[in-house]
């Protein structure tokens, strides 16, 4: 049975070089369980509500663009990317106090998360 197993996973290991080197390029292997991720992204801000001296750190499980808007609906920044699965600090010093939305684009969907600003 060991001897079955190990014998198959050399085959797909052989074919995979075979296609390799027939195809000429990189082929890349891996076993991630399968799992995808959500449907509904992770995203974490904190703190909430935060001191305008302090920073906003950022943390989200796939790839956004993030607009920041004034309770009124006004746009406060330009869209900036921020990659998937790392840490962000967003600086506050040249925002005013208030309630400000940060609006998260994400495969054409948008998720929206109030900050208090103090």
């Amino acid at each position: 049975m060991i001897y079955r197993a190990f014998a198959d996973v050399v085959l797909v290991l052989h074919l995979a070089f075979v296609l390799f080197v027939l195809l000429g390029g990189l082929l890349v292997l891996r076993h991630d369980d399968g799992e995808s991720l959500p449907e509904t992204p992770s995203i974490q801000i904190y703190p909430n509500p935060v001191a305008k001296e302090a920073s906003l750190t950022i943390k989200i499980d796939r790839p956004v663009t993030l607009q920041i808007f004034s309770a009124l609906g006004q746009e406060v920044t330009v869209p900036s990317y921020l990659p998937a699965s790392e840490e962000f600090n967003y600086q506050l010093p040249h925002m005013a106090a208030g309630v400000y939305i940060f609006k998260f684009l994400v495969n054409n969907h948008s998720i929206t998360r109030r900050i208090v600003i103090y």
